[in-house]
């Protein structure tokens, strides 16, 4: 199944940069940090990917599973409510580093700490475990909210269709708008910073052409982690839109699930492809090269 190949790949992807980024711990800037955040999340759901579809628990039948699978089953709404919600706020916190470092280079050092960016990755942590605290309660003590299993769709989740329409508006609309917002500030600032480059005289223009450069590279290599995030989800996201608001249920709509571990993958692609720091960490623990640091954000 390829959910349980993207998923295997995702997985192996993401560790292998994860330990590369921890073994050169002492050179994590800001924006790696930020990287690392994202990547260990796609890695924790690439291997729920992997142990979970992989046996087929999520696709059985729950009067065919055994003692540990049910046992499992009713785990899983609390894993999906946790971990792609966290993705999403990683890639936001991925996106306003950007801005701040394109829009405010000269402040961005000060702005953007190490221990800003601790607070910020530990607030979306800790907002997730509070979240998950009174999923708890409600599950253990009220009506209000409760697992249960789909027969349709095969798989356990929360009854309130309601409550996960909410999350994902929460969690994936807001970020997806606010990152838009963030993104019109970044194109404005690569606009400017090129038509500008005509109005110096040439040895200004060969020191700016350099930095127009590396803010444009910020941009795609931006642009393909977001773009990649919003195309996952997007269909998922619309299926339950329609089950929500119209009744209407697509146990057919499996692709989304393919497009979730293919985004997890993509996400270590891009990175190790594109972010020299890294590709310089993994050259140096493959061949052993000697790596040529920098202050570059």
């Amino acid at each position: 199944e390829l959910t349980v190949v993207f998923s295997t790949l995702a997985f192996l992807a993401n560790t292998v940069i994860v330990v590369v980024l921890l073994y050169h711990h002492r050179k994590l800037s800001v924006m790696l940090s930020f990287i690392l955040n994202l990547l260990v999340l796609d890695g924790i759901f690439a291997l729920f990917g992997a142990t979970f579809r992989g046996p087929g628990i999520i696709d059985q039948d729950f009067y065919q599973m055994n003692d540990i699978t049910r046992t499992l089953c009713p785990m899983l709404p609390y894993f999906i409510t946790w971990v792609p919600p966290l993705c999403s706020l990683a890639i936001f916190l991925i996106t306003v580093d950007r801005y701040v470092a394109i829009r405010k280079p000269l402040s961005y050092v000060s702005i953007m700490t190490p221990w800003s960016c601790g607070i910020l990755i530990a607030t979306t942590w800790v907002i997730q475990l509070i979240k998950f605290i009174v999923e708890l309660y409600l599950d253990t003590n009220t009506d209000i909210l409760s697992e249960r299993y789909d027969p349709t769709l095969k798989r356990c989740e929360f009854d309130s269709q309601f409550y996960i329409f909410v999350l994902h508006i929460v969690y994936y609309l807001v970020p997806c708008f606010l990152v838009c917002l963030l993104y019109l500030g970044i194109f404005y600032e690569v606009w400017r910073s090129t038509n500008s480059r005509n109005l110096n005289e040439e040895t200004v223009v060969r020191l700016r052409d350099d930095r127009v450069k590396r803010k444009v590279k910020i941009v795609v290599t931006l642009s393909l982690i977001n773009v990649g995030f919003f195309v996952a989800w997007f269909p998922y996201f619309y299926s339950l839109a329609e089950s929500v608001l119209f009744g209407i249920s697509r146990p057919e709509f499996k692709v989304t699930i393919v497009m979730f571990y293919f985004n997890l993958l993509w996400d270590s692609v891009v990175y190790a492809m594109r972010t020299p720091q890294i590709y310089r960490m993994m050259l140096n623990c493959l061949f052993n090269r000697r790596i040529v640091t920098s202050n570059s954000r």
